[in-house]
């Protein structure tokens, strides 16, 4: 048996135990790779690969790698922690085996990632007196998420979804109303062509592992960690989390400590119907969170679905419009997203259906971290009434620079900025653009063919930190709604 690591293995042994020591963070910890040969001589017999885990670890994912001169071979793997048996899969592990605190591959028990000594178990239930094998096997800790399918570019989704893991109900066999299982809600997903959800149930994350054992099966649809941090003083989606989330915010915890704890997991932060009304009726449902510190928050859920359903439009004072608006002119980059806020996903539930509103995110791969990055990115648009075949996105420029929507210009005041809407679909409907520290439109163009570039000009101010656009059908109601490009004023 022979056991490879990267050259800076032994440096980081060295620097983990330094940093216990003085009790600092660990340093991140590099692969490892364990390789081995079999013989007779391993017939019905275990073996065991140790390789150590530090701290700070949430997932560990195995990629094996076999070999044999005889194809009656069989070498089975599982996986031992410092608490005992994590799982085993047997000849099953393709394409890799993920064991974290919030799902695991099938045949695999979620859970905290204790650090210390771990062991990959190698089973050899057959190996004819003669024959050889050999195998690798390659350890990732904390390993960034994987592309889902090979769709790119454009991604369709809904930030806002619930299962029974909190509280979706619906209908059961019987007839009687129970939690909803989250598969249902995955189907309800797929059912509206959507490349993505998240899963943000009310302060859980136990949805997690079932969304695990869901994705890999349904490899058309990225499923995001999430959860809602629901407070007395107000609800956030938290995307991307790899371990659950302390959401309380009281006397003794505040914002900052729940931001950290999203940052350091590589998560992102979006505020939820922001404009509601708290009371009985939505407890906690406004925000009012005090001390927040807006840069480190990512989005804010403009468009909710509930509240769409409810009142029908997104041109009323409980929108989360005119709550992002008032973080763009204060200088917050937060991206507008929407969310359905399903709590039913079966067909004809009185709930706001799955995707209604959709969020569209430029992403370079189907998977959570390039949508996520897509989110911060700001190339982003919300489709509030469920048209795929409609499409916008924006694109300013002023001497020689060019931005797309998320991305920004230079100019000083007076300088004039020509900002364009690519349109695909909703011929007859109009684009109207809107810029910071304006009561009234820039402009409003009339979208004719089945693709149009409407446009407009104006003369940079004080006030014009951001423009953005949005698209009315042809009956008047807001359909998408842009992010912005943003202006730094130059002296």
């Amino acid at each position: 048996m022979m056991r490879v690591a990267s050259p800076a293995l032994a440096l980081l042994s060295a620097l983990l135990t330094h940093s216990v020591a003085q009790a600092r963070e660990p340093a991140l910890a590099a692969d490892v790779t364990m390789t081995g040969d079999l013989s007779r001589d391993d017939f019905r017999t275990y073996r065991y690969e140790t390789f150590s885990v530090p701290k700070g670890v949430d997932l560990i994912r195995l990629r094996v790698e076999t070999s044999s001169d005889d194809p009656s071979t069989a070498i089975d793997i599982g996986l031992e922690g410092p608490g005992g048996l994590r799982g085993w899969s047997g000849g099953e592990r393709r394409p890799h085996i993920d064991v974290g605190r919030l799902g695991a591959s099938p045949g695999y028990v979620p859970g905290p990632i204790e650090p210390g000594d771990w062991k990959v178990i190698i089973g050899t239930p057959n190996i004819r007196e003669g024959a050889s094998a050999t195998y690798a096997i390659t350890v990732e800790f904390n390993p960034p998420s994987e592309r889902i399918n090979a769709r790119t570019g454009w991604l369709r989704g809904d930030f806002h979804v619930h299962t029974g893991h909190g509280d979706a109900k619906c209908a059961a066999a019987s007839g009687g109303v129970r939690r909803c299982p989250a598969h249902l809600t995955v189907e309800g997903a797929r059912a509206a062509d959507l490349d993505f959800i998240a899963i943000t149930d009310h302060n859980t994350t136990s949805g997690h592992a079932a969304a695990a054992e869901l994705q890999g099966h349904h490899d058309d649809i990225v499923l995001i960690p999430g959860m809602e941090v629901t407070t007395f003083d107000g609800h956030a989606n938290a995307f991307g989390l790899s371990r659950y989330l302390d959401f309380r915010i009281d006397r003794d915890r505040d914002f900052a400590r729940l931001a950290r704890d999203v940052a350091d997991q590589g998560a992102i932060l979006s505020i939820n119907h922001p404009l509601l009304i708290q009371g009985e009726a939505c407890m906690g449902c406004g925000w009012e969170v005090p001390d927040v510190d807006y840069g480190a928050v990512a989005a804010v859920e403009a468009v909710n679905g509930a509240t769409l359903a409810r009142l029908g439009s997104v041109e009323t004072p409980l929108s989360g419009v005119e709550f992002w608006e008032r973080l763009l002119d204060r200088g917050y980059r937060v991206t507008a997203i929407g969310g359905s806020d399903n709590h039913d996903p079966t067909p004809g539930a009185p709930q706001p259906p799955i995707g209604i509103p959709t969020t569209v995110v430029w992403s370079e791969a189907a998977s959570v971290d390039a949508i996520l990055a897509g989110v911060r990115s700001g190339r982003v648009y919300i489709d509030v009434v469920g048209q795929p075949a409609w499409r916008l996105d924006l694109e300013a420029s002023t001497g020689g620079q060019s931005a797309v929507m998320g991305g920004a210009l230079s100019a000083r005041a007076g300088d004039v900025v020509r900002v364009e809407a690519l349109v695909a679909g909703a011929e007859g409907g109009t684009i109207e653009f809107i810029a910071g520290g304006r009561d009234a439109p820039l402009g409003v163009g009339a979208i004719s063919g089945g693709n149009a570039a409407p446009a407009v000009t104006f003369a940079v101010d004080r006030h014009a930190r951001w423009v953005r656009a949005v698209l009315r059908s042809p009956g008047g109601k807001i359909a998408l709604i842009s992010n912005p490009v943003y202006i730094d004023i130059v002296d």
